[in-house]
């Protein structure tokens, strides 16, 4: 069922004539063949124009239609662009990060997000700590849960993203899958931010504390954890600043860092010859999925996939096949079984929340704002309730509803 939501289905008649991914690429499949509500239409440097499509199946079969004619898809050079034309209504719909949102909600300039009052977004994906549990000491399941203990996502919450974002569940998962987390067991083994505690737990543990107030390895070495963004994420990285505060006052030592985006890619991953180098990244990778299964396959997945280009699951590199066999067991319940989902679900959140291979902090935004002066009937709490934004899949998870809900504004 996920790959029915995320895997863009493709004629075979049509592909099975490209022999290597080399032919793929210098096809530029003008004339390509697609079932959805638009076809292209034009193309310059700063957008793509897509025109409505009368045959669109959904029509008869469905009785929808998209309102708009057209759809303009604009390039932006940089979210305060992005912010300049939606406040000027040249922009309907963004779907980029816009910081300071909260306030131009709440100034008077016709714009809306998906709920009225903080965080204002639906959370779209989970954004982790992730340590590397092959490097000393986040190979320790006492240590990482120190780490956690640590951590005040409430302060990235609010230092950070002014609240336009909301701390994430001890367990990650997303609120849409509300239903699936094991509330008492979350209250029992759940970590939440207490610096006495993590200092407490990490002597516990056999972890010494320097005449520097910094605790060290148990051998007595120093601990020294380089965590790594992309540079350019601002959001980022002020939060993996907050993130390093945070650590310090327990006593552990966290440097922050922002290398170019392919530097973080190629540590996080690592490459054919050489296995991920990193101590500590942020990663949000997971989007909204029809059942948790999505989260887990991307926690727990065994075997690890070979290093490289290919690496798009655990990337914490933790080992533990009878976590892996609940997540094969998941895949395999029907969605309708929602008892025996819960069940699978509660027993993978006892083994996440007692080892913590991922860190959960906050819910990234399903970043979307909305300028009503064209448009009004957005996706909202209050209204349509459907996906307001145009990521990668979101069209085939309902998204494309927000485009038959709308409605023109009279002038």
């Amino acid at each position: 069922m996920s790959a029915l939501y995320n895997m863009p289905m493709i004629p075979k008649a049509v592909w099975n004539q490209y022999a290597t991914s080399a032919d793929i690429l210098k096809n530029l499949n003008q004339n390509g063949v697609g079932t959805g509500p638009y076809t292209y239409k034009t193309a310059a440097q700063d957008r793509m124009v897509w025109v409505k499509n009368p045959s669109w199946w959904a029509i008869k079969a469905l009785s929808l239609s998209v309102q708009p004619t057209y759809i303009v898809d604009i390039v932006n050079s940089s979210n305060n662009v992005a912010l300049g034309q939606l406040l000027s209504g040249g922009l309907d719909l963004d779907n980029n990060y816009l910081p300071g949102i909260a306030q131009i909600v709440n100034g008077g300039y016709g714009v809306t997000t998906y709920f009225a009052n903080p965080p204002y977004m639906l959370g779209g994906n989970t954004a982790w700590l992730i340590p590397n549990t092959k490097h000393k000491p986040l190979d320790d399941a006492a240590f990482r849960r120190a780490l956690a203990e640590a951590i005040n996502p409430q302060d990235v919450v609010v230092k950070d993203y002014g609240n336009i974002v909301a701390a994430s569940d001890p367990t990650g998962l997303l609120p849409v899958w509300s239903k699936y987390v094991d509330a008492a067991q979350v209250k029992s083994l759940g970590a939440t931010f207490n610096t006495a505690k993590a200092k407490s737990d990490l002597a516990a543990a056999g972890y010494k504390t320097g005449s520097d107030g910094m605790v060290t390895n148990k051998d007595g070495s120093a601990i020294k954890l380089n965590l790594e963004v992309p540079d350019g994420w601002s959001d980022w990285m002020e939060a993996e600043n907050l993130i390093a505060a945070d650590a310090a006052l327990a006593g552990i030592n966290i440097n922050p860092t922002h290398p170019d985006d392919a530097t973080v890619v190629n540590d996080e991953k690592g490459t054919s010859s050489a296995a991920p180098t990193f101590d500590l990244v942020i990663n949000n990778d997971v989007q909204i999925g029809n059942t948790p299964w999505v989260y887990y396959d991307y926690i727990f997945r065994q075997p690890e996939i070979a290093a490289g280009a290919a690496r798009n699951r655990n990337y914490e590199q933790y080992d533990n096949p009878a976590a892996w066999a609940l997540v094969e067991k998941l895949d395999q319940t029907p969605v309708e079984d929602t008892a025996d989902m819960q069940a699978i679900c509660s027993q993978l959140q006892k083994i996440q929340l007692t080892d913590e291979p991922v860190i959960p902090m906050w819910y990234n935004g399903e970043w979307s704002q909305v300028n009503n002066s064209y448009w009004t009937n957005w996706p909202s709490s209050t209204g349509n309730q459907v996906q307001p934004a145009t990521w990668n899949g979101y069209w085939q998870m309902g998204a494309i509803f927000m485009l038959t809900n709308i409605k023109p504004v009279a002038h």
